[in-house]
């Protein structure tokens, strides 16, 4: 029996620097989990988020980085729906969705 793999479960600000600084912390997770040596989860809410976010203006990411980013994530990620919703984290109610996949 081999050894259980880290499970991250990871907030759309830090996915999005993986993506956009590839010195930090989060693109080295980010390459672990294309690696298969950390197990990602996301929910289906926080996807539609991040896709939102990816095309802000400001970020700049191309088409290509865009679509590899998403695919990557669709690919590698687990996907969970959460079995509650929580309200606890007012000063960014977006953050509820990362409470409650700790919870699913």
């Amino acid at each position: 029996m081999g050894a259980r793999k880290t499970r991250v479960v990871l907030d759309t600000n830090i996915l999005v620097s993986a993506l956009g600084w590839l010195r930090g912390n989060p693109h080295k997770i980010l390459q672990k989990v294309s690696k298969g040596e950390v197990k990602l989860f996301i929910s289906y809410e926080q996807f539609e988020e991040l896709s939102r976010v990816l095309e802000y203006p400001k970020l700049k990411f191309t088409e290509k980085q865009k679509m590899g980013f998403k695919r990557l994530l669709s690919e590698k990620a687990t996907f969970v729906v959460p079995k509650m919703k929580l309200d606890v984290v007012k000063e960014d109610p977006a953050d509820n969705r990362i409470m409650e996949k700790r919870i699913s």
